[in-house]
């Protein structure tokens, strides 16, 4: 049964991240394509985390309350499918890019969000192994978009969207919400901020996620603008994405022995020194195959830090507040990251892409010397004061 799950919930993800690499890897290029500026790119960006954020604290609570996963994830990607062409008939309008970001792309990150939480309630998926899949669906369709893009236009991403649609609802035909006792007792939002607040452990990854997201800014956004002004395009991008997600699909695969072997802050602490690194690193880049060299770094980076965070915190949070810490962390982060992306567009167009990158990898730099502290024992559970 466990391995049943653990299948289908790798195929939901590797169908979920093909969809994000359109989102989030070429949509800068798009934009770019467009005719708007760094800056214009980060504000575009700034809003559709904005929307995230409001999306991922008001859709959690209905997806916990009314355990309805499978719903919202399904809503979440019609509205991709169906905005996609939109986008490209109306790309010359910055009112309709804006609304775009607002009512599209705030959306788009829901489905990991849910996928995160709906396994921590399952408890028998494996999630390094489930989430290897994204990662290597994100390469394949990476270094493939890459290709079509360059040789047949933006506008492909259209078609290949309707086909990710099809395939990811016959997915998640077979999946069930979670089953919930019916005579557990609803967890209130009062009592969920009472117990998330006296945990320690669940403050610092707040700390943690703070910081990333201000150095992830400035290459989840920025990255495909530093391939174009070393001289790459759509398909030098999509080798850059394909190597990333290929080592990152190596590393994830074996993240659950890694964390067992060393335990999950060491995977943070490793995790934010890769991101500070691999940030410098770019920031040095001056021929586009220097940036395909210091994408491996992506294995001690992202491929950490991801799946470090959810096992942090299913290790040191109650199971019944889990769902609310992993929402919490992932809001605070996105607040963080869309402060930083309109400020890393500001002093790229000061500076350049190059500097801007380096100076934003030191937020990740503080992180990692943050959770060195952090005890590797686990705390006990905090009592909840009714």
């Amino acid at each position: 049964m466990k391995k049943n799950k653990t299948i289908r919930f790798s195929m939901l993800m590797g169908g979920y991240f093909a969809a994000a690499v359109i989102f989030y890897s070429y949509l800068p290029m798009f934009l770019k394509d467009f005719g708007y500026s760094e800056l214009e790119i980060g504000i575009v960006m700034m809003w559709a985390l904005l929307s995230g954020l409001v999306c991922q604290l008001v859709l959690g609570y209905v997806a916990d309350r009314f355990n309805c996963f499978k719903q919202i994830i399904i809503s979440a990607f019609v509205v991709m499918t169906a905005s996609l062409p939109l986008l490209f008939l109306f790309s010359g309008a910055p009112a309709f890019v804006t609304a775009f970001a607002i009512i599209v792309l705030g959306p788009v990150g829901i489905p990991v969000g849910m996928m995160d939480s709906w396994v921590a309630k399952l408890g028998d998926v494996d999630y390094g192994k489930a989430r290897s899949a994204g990662s290597i669906a994100y390469a394949i369709f990476s270094i493939m978009l890459g290709q079509a893009f360059a040789a047949l236009g933006n506008h492909v991403a259209v078609y290949v969207m309707a086909g990710i649609f099809i395939i990811v609802m016959c997915i998640l035909m077979g999946l069930r919400n979670p089953t919930i006792t019916e005579t557990a007792p609803k967890i209130t939002v009062t009592e969920s901020i009472r117990y998330l607040k006296g945990n320690r452990s669940f403050l610092f990854m707040l700390v943690g996620s703070a910081l990333l997201g201000i150095t992830f800014a400035s290459t989840s956004t920025y990255f495909p603008i530093l391939i174009v002004e070393l001289g790459g395009a759509q398909a030098e991008l999509g080798i850059a994405l394909f190597i990333m997600a290929t080592v990152e699909f190596v590393v994830m695969l074996f993240v659950t022995k890694l964390s067992k072997r060393f335990g999950s802050v060491m995977l943070l602490v490793v995790g934010y020194l890769g991101f500070f690194v691999k940030s410098v690193a770019f920031s040095l880049s001056a021929q586009v195959w220097h940036i395909y060299l210091f994408c491996l770094l992506q294995c001690v980076s992202f491929a950490l830090v991801i799946p470090g965070v959810v096992l942090y915190l299913s290790e040191r949070v109650d199971k019944k507040y889990l769902a609310a810490a992993l929402l919490v962390n992932l809001s605070v982060g996105t607040v963080f990251e869309m402060i930083g992306n309109p400020v890393c567009g500001l002093i790229s167009e000061l500076v350049n892409v190059h500097t801007m990158i380096f100076i934003a990898s030191i937020p990740a730099l503080i992180a990692a010397i943050i959770f060195i502290f952090v005890p590797k024992k686990l705390p006990e559970q905090p009592a909840v004061n009714g």
